[in-house]
């Protein structure tokens, strides 16, 4: 059976972009920032956001992928939140040595926020023992904790040690359930089973941590060596 397309649409059912079922994050990303620059309604700041902080205003606009509109907004901004921002955005785009200054002019106010920041920057770079370092001084209660963690076994894996990897993927899924990061961990520990193999089917039953039959098709791109070297990966 055919898997669907995945589709964008307006509420009113008229629609805005559609992409394969089976393609890359990337693509799926190129296809909804279209959507955003198509959409007047999207590229312009309501009077509301207009009346918030630019910090805050940026934020919005980098949630639905309008990295120009929040870079500008950004601009002439050096306050800890708008600089988290600036560092995310730079990650977002691969420029990774932008990321990590706008990093060290934050205060230590928001040490833990840096942490995971830095620690994605350098998995995206391909420097594992640094990514690793900077993941492991993420706090357990911290609100991206389950992000943290996911890549803290992306550098492991990188670093040889599978089955430490596997151990930390596991523990993401039982602490943190129907989580986003949990399915991704839960699609990581699976394609440690297969090894570098094609394409896999489903099974029956429930077969991985999250109940689910299995993971078909291409392997979890952040385990591929290509993100092991930073060429890819957000």
């Amino acid at each position: 059976m055919p898997t669907p397309e995945v589709f964008a649409l307006q509420p009113n059912g008229d629609l805005l972009g559609r992409e394969s079922n089976y393609a890359t994050e990337d693509a799926y990303i190129a296809m909804l920032q279209k959507v955003v620059a198509d959409s007047e309604v999207l590229t312009t700041e309501s009077a509301v956001e207009r009346e918030l902080p630019k910090p805050t205003r940026a934020w919005l606009r980098y949630c639905i992928g309008d990295l120009v509109g929040a870079t500008k907004l950004l601009a002439g901004q050096d306050d800890d939140a708008s600089l988290l921002i600036a560092a995310r955005i730079h990650r977002w785009n691969g420029e990774n040595v932008q990321a990590l200054a706008a990093l060290e002019q934050c205060s230590m106010a928001c040490s833990s926020d840096v942490a995971i920041e830095r620690g994605l920057v350098e998995l995206r770079g391909g420097a594992h023992a640094t990514a690793l370092a900077a993941l492991e001084a993420v706090p357990h209660d911290h609100p991206r904790t389950s992000e943290a963690e996911y890549h803290r076994g992306v550098a492991l894996f990188h670093l040889g040690h599978v089955d430490a990897a596997r151990a930390v993927w596991t523990r993401v899924v039982q602490r943190h359930g129907e989580d986003r990061w949990s399915y991704r961990a839960d699609w990581a520990v699976e394609d440690c089973k297969h090894g570098d193999g094609g394409p896999r089917m489903m099974g029956m039953g429930s077969n991985t941590l999250l109940k689910r039959h299995g993971y078909m098709g291409r392997k979890n791109p952040d385990l591929s060596q290509e993100v092991a070297g930073g060429k890819t990966g957000k």
